[in-house]
């Protein structure tokens, strides 16, 4: 009764959040877009808990919220994760520990400091300039001293690639497949056609939310 939830990106115009908004008696609260340099830090100072986005998880938008203080949970998907979230314990395996490891923020302090603490030294560790730093040098010690650069007239354009290996990554991911239908199959396939044909970016994330 006295939790919150914020959402930052989506508004009552959609449909499903509307209807999240009216089933939850207004403690679910989309907010639409926010200008970074308007209110989004005040949001992410006054938060107890940050939740991160999925199946393509925030990045950056995860990066700000533990250095304002905010511990984060996110559950694991088919897309690439920083490593910094990786090694603690608001990296969730599945949604009930999603559930869990959230309540257990927002209803335990001591933990929910644990958490922040983890994932701060954690975020230190792996991505200050430091880090980075360090793995420039290590890369700078193995690779060769002399190299040539080879024509690439008429290569593939690799964006492409990238994208239809995210497409079979995500077809690979082992929560689709317990959740194969065919339903699922059918918002696949016109992912793949507003993507590839279409080319209707804004149709292409509504399908991929459908099926991650």
């Amino acid at each position: 009764d006295y939790t919150y939830w914020y959402v930052i990106g989506p508004s009552l115009k959609d449909k499903r959040w509307k209807k999240a908004n009216k089933k939850t008696n207004g403690h679910i609260i989309p907010l639409g877009y926010i200008n970074y340099n308007d209110r989004y830090s005040d949001y992410l100072q006054a938060a107890d808990l940050y939740i991160d986005s999925y199946p393509i998880h925030g990045f950056t938008a995860a990066i700000d919220a533990v250095s304002a203080n905010t511990p984060v949970t996110c559950l694991e998907s088919a897309f690439k994760m920083l490593k910094y979230l990786r090694n603690t314990r608001g990296y969730c395996l599945n949604s009930d520990s999603l559930i869990s490891i959230s309540k257990k923020v927002l209803y335990d302090k001591n933990f929910a400091q644990e958490l922040l603490k983890e994932q701060q030294d954690s975020l230190e560790a792996e991505q200050s300039k430091t880090a980075w730093d360090n793995r420039i040098n290590k890369l700078y010690e193995v690779i060769p001293h002399s190299h040539s650069v080879k024509n690439l007239k008429g290569e593939v354009d690799y964006n492409t690639i990238d994208d239809k290996c995210v497409v079979v990554n995500v077809m690979l991911n082992k929560r689709f497949q317990e959740r194969f239908s065919l339903a699922v199959l059918v918002y696949k396939l016109r992912y793949l056609f507003y993507k590839f044909i279409v080319k209707n970016k804004l149709k292409e994330i509504k399908m991929l939310s459908k099926i991650s």
